[in-house]
This record gives structure tokens, sequence and C-alpha cells, in this order.
């Protein structure tokens, strides 16, 4: 590949790749007549002017308006030649009038009260010249696109629970911009239900795992971006070596909610040694653990557990269950987990997470005995942890349906 004459600008000057390099590069603005307008013909004092190179004549004969190539001393860099015989052309009117938009369903009053988890999101937008686009973003997350511009929707907007403040956003080709703004608030229909938290594709809430394993040799390296597996080890027997800690993001359910299940899934992907390999979890006392930064030797990459270098066995309650886990491989081992999903739910603040133990019972945990688990890092989505939680709301019962009509007859 041959590069020459070429105008590199917005994205830092060039200077050049394996195998690749412009001998005459312009790092300078091109100065567009108007690129918010999709204008990108040259101003009189564009560097591109006359710096092209004549190795596209047997191509590009004429610019994008059919004006002849070249004009004046050498071709110009990009798709129009600037027509030096010419009148240059007028500089755009500037435009400082901002656009205009308005939210019109699922109503045009500021505050909106749904009992639905999901909404679409409707309305118009104006301007002196042209609408370029309307965006939107929800409780001050993600700036995302609508569909449409001066008739604009928003398909699915999935609520959370409480209020969910909407700012639509209208922008033009000048780059003035103009918002609308609803709250919505989102009530849960007293009833059961089961979500899935994590990040496998059937997940109510993805984003809500995070997810690494200690590791006492070496014991200051953080395995939290690990892509293969969290462990669980013994060395030497009777001993653990590796402690899996998994933190969930519970928020979207409500305090007074009761627990009536919740399951831990971790996908086993490797093991060895005893054929039965008990392994506990216990929810994490005394330190909040940062994930990205946690070491067998400190909770934050800085800070010691309890005891010193323990990988935080010094800061767990009893085990909340044990399982035996068995050699085989490719496929879901499960812990109930409801007692402290439930203190977490009630009390968020003491949500320090959960820790999952190496086998060290008494004559039976072998040396080298071990199972490794699918992390939320891993490609494949079907194998990654997830947390699934039964519970009621405040009264029970299942959740409104549509009204019925009986008829009665004599």
């Amino acid at each position: 590949a041959v590069l020459s004459n070429n105008c590199y600008f917005g994205d830092g000057v060039f200077a050049g790749t394996t195998g690749h390099t412009d001998p005459s590069p312009i790092n300078d603005d091109p100065k567009f007549v108007n690129p918010a307008g999709k204008d990108f013909s040259l101003q009189l004092d564009s560097p591109c002017i006359n710096n092209g190179t004549s190795s596209v004549s047997s191509v590009v004969k004429t610019d994008f308006n059919g004006i002849s190539r070249p004009q004046g001393g050498g071709y110009d860099i990009g798709a129009y030649e600037y027509d030096e015989g010419g009148e240059p052309p007028p500089p755009p009117p500037e435009d400082n009038e901002d656009p205009t938009i308005t939210i019109i369903s699922p109503t045009t009053a500021s505050e909106y009260e749904v009992s639905v988890s999901t909404i679409s999101i409707s309305g118009t937008a104006s301007d002196n010249v042209e609408v370029q686009g309307v965006s939107w973003k929800q409780n001050g997350g993600a700036t995302q696109d609508a569909t449409g511009t001066t008739n604009w929707s928003i398909p699915s907007v999935m609520l959370v629970e409480g209020a969910n403040t909407i700012v639509v956003t209208a922008t033009d080709t000048s780059g003035n911009t103009a918002d609308d703004t609803i709250v919505i608030t989102y009530t849960k229909p007293e009833g059961t239900y089961t979500k899935t938290f994590g990040n496998v594709p059937d997940s109510d809430y993805p984003g809500t795992v995070q997810d690494t394993y200690n590791n006492a040799n070496p014991s200051n390296q953080n395995y939290s971006s690990s892509t293969a597996s969290i462990n669980t080890y013994t060395w030497p027997a009777q001993t653990s070596a590796n402690t899996i800690i998994l933190k969930w993001d519970l928020s979207s359910i409500p305090n007074n909610a009761i627990i009536t299940d919740a399951k831990l899934y971790l996908y086993q992907s490797e093991s060895g040694g005893d054929s039965d390999y008990v392994i506990s979890v216990h929810k994490i006392m005394n330190h909040n653990p940062q994930v990205s930064a946690c070491t067998w030797d400190t909770f934050d990459g800085v800070h010691s557990w309890t005891g010193g270098s323990t990988g935080g066995l010094q800061d767990i309650a009893a085990p909340e269950d044990i399982k035996q886990v068995s050699l085989t491989n490719n496929e879901y081992k499960v812990w109930s987990v409801t007692g402290m999903v439930q203190q977490w739910v009630s009390n968020p603040a003491i949500n320090f997470g959960m820790l999952l133990s190496s086998d060290q019972t008494e004559n039976k945990a072998s040396v080298s005995s071990h199972r490794y688990f699918i992390p939320t890092e891993n490609a494949d989505t079907n194998k990654r942890p997830k947390l699934v939680v039964s519970y009621t709301t405040s009264s029970g019962g299942a959740p409104p349906g549509p009204p019925t009509l009986e008829i009665v007859t004599e």
C-alpha cells in the first residue's frame, strides 16, 4: 500500500505505521466550508489546496461537483477541487438558534407513573435549519440515539424501580442543543418474582457481578481480569490456597422484599484430586474487598485482611452452604445463599460479597485437589457466574393481570 499526500486532523499527528509511510502528510485542519452541515468543500485558506498528488489523475479526473482536476497549481486533497478562477463560496450563515424538542408520549407532563418495567417514549423536534439528531440519557447514564429526528421515538426504555429521569436532547447541524425531561416512576406490582443477576444471556440485570480469586502463591497478584478461570485449590493438604470472591449488585430488589430462594451457579471447567471436594460459601464480613485490586495479602491492594495474608479466610461468616463438588466438568455447580442475600437486600451497607473456600476437610482434602470455574470475563456467556433470586414484595400475590368481565345469566 502507498499512502501519500493525505491530510490528518482531529486524531493526532500522523507518525506512520509499520510498512506504511506518508512522505507528504498535511497535519492540519482541512478547513471545510461547513462540516456540521455536511459541506466538505474547501475554504480559500485550506491547506489541502494544491497539496494533492498527480498520481490520481488517471482515476479522478473531476471532483464531486464535476469540476475538472486540477485547478490552479496542483491537485487538491479531498473530494472537492477549489475553483481558483471562480468566486469563493460564501460562508454559511451563522446559526445561533437552538432547536426545540417536545416529549409527547406517554404524556406531555413532566412526571409519569407506571407499573410496567418497559415503556416507549416519542415526540417531535424542529429547528430553523435542520435537526441533525436526537439522543437520550436515563438517570445520567450513557448517551443513546433515538430513532428519527423531527418525529423521533425511543422504542424501549428499561425502567429501574423508583424514579427514572429521562433527558431527551435535539442537536442541530450547527451543534446547538435543546432538552426536554420526563421523570417516570416505576412501582413494581406486588407479587412473587424470580430474577437472574450476572452477565449471562438470560440475566434480568446484566453487569451486576464482579469476580476474582485470591492465590496464596503468588500472594500479591490480582486475578479480576482473568478470562480463563476462578479457582479453588488445596495446598498443602487440608489447607486452602485459593479463595473465590464474588460481589453482586442487588439494588434492583426492593429493601422490603422477602427472599424465598437464592442460588449461586458456577460453571465448572476443570477439576482434579479428590472425587468429592467440599467447597463452602460464606458471607464476607469486616472488610469490603475491592475486586479489581484485592489479593491474598490485602482486601484492596493496600490494607491487609484480618490476620494478614489469609485470602480473606478470617473475614467470613459461618458457611452459608457446603457442597461436595464432584470431578464432573462442563456443568453448573449450585450453592444455596438465601440467608446472605436476604441480609444484603434488607441492609445493602453490609453487602461485602461472598467468598468460596477451598476444601479444608480434615484427613480428606488432598494436596493439589482443585476445582476451576468460568469467570464473568469469559467469552462464553452461557457459562458465566449467575445468581438466581426469588422474592415476594410486601403483601405477596401474583402481579395484577388484565381486567376480567364476568357475565351472569339468570
